[in-house]
């Protein structure tokens, strides 16, 4: 048993520390990445915050919103276990996404992005909470925007949803997209391209294949980013620890 506690730990960790180095990778890369205005790039990596501007649009899964770009994800309140261990916890049900070629625009000019690879670090921008059975007739009086579909309650997205009380069945729809006009970060390859506009496009590069798209501030993100670092080289480093406590134990 502790050689299985040992090894478990072992792997846990090992893959939570490589993830700290992976976002760090993307720290020090925003961080040595300089900001450019989109008359100015250069071919290769390229920052820039514009907005962004479509070339068509399509619409959120639930929301019916205007976008370039949307996620959703579905979780379901379950109940895991029995007796004393029984526990509770959202778990992912379902996640989709869609995207499609857009312009980023500031006052200098626009510049084609093909968003195919990248990673996206956006905020929630909806929330919508479905009661299971019996319970959605108490949804009637719970606080929260009703929408076109009854069964959906809107919820603030900011709100931690600590008082608020679930049973076991109920599902949470996430909802993540880019709009029309909204300011976004991009950091990716500028490279030529004779099928884009203007000849030239952002993508996800071959030699340098970091492709980030994201709402937040540059500041904001390598916050973020900074905390997974951090975080994921703490809990990494404590389960190496814990394996390596148990193997000595086990000798």
């Amino acid at each position: 048993m502790p050689f299985i506690i040992c090894s478990v730990a072992a792997v846990v960790g090992i893959g939570i520390f490589f993830y700290g180095f992976n976002r760090m990778h993307r720290y020090r890369m925003i961080q040595d990445t300089p900001t450019s205005k989109v008359r100015s790039i250069a071919m290769g990596l390229v920052e820039i915050y514009a907005r962004a501007v479509p070339e068509r649009c399509m619409q959120t899964a639930y929301s019916s919103i205007d976008c370039v770009y949307y996620k959703y994800v579905i979780k379901e309140y379950r109940r895991h276990g029995s007796g004393k261990h029984t526990s509770y916890r959202w778990d992912r049900l379902e996640s989709d996404e869609m995207l499609i070629p857009f312009f980023a625009a500031d006052e200098t000019g626009q510049v084609y992005v093909d968003p195919t690879g990248a990673e996206f670090n956006l905020r929630v921008k909806k929330l919508y909470l479905q009661k299971a059975g019996l319970g959605s007739l108490l949804s009637l009086i719970l606080p929260g925007r009703r929408t076109e579909d009854s069964e959906l309650i809107e919820l603030d997205p900011e709100e931690s949803g600590f008082f608020r009380m679930y049973s076991v069945g109920d599902r949470k729809y996430f909802e993540y997209f880019i709009e029309p006009d909204e300011q976004m970060y991009v950091l990716g390859t500028a490279a030529n391209s004779p099928s884009a506009p203007d000849n030239v496009l952002i993508r996800k590069g071959q030699n340098r294949p970091t492709f980030i798209i994201s709402d937040r501030s540059e500041k904001e993100l390598i916050g973020k980013l900074r905390a997974q670092m951090l975080g994921s080289f703490a809990v990494g480093g404590g389960a190496i620890v814990v394996a390596v406590i148990f193997f000595l134990k086990a000798l």
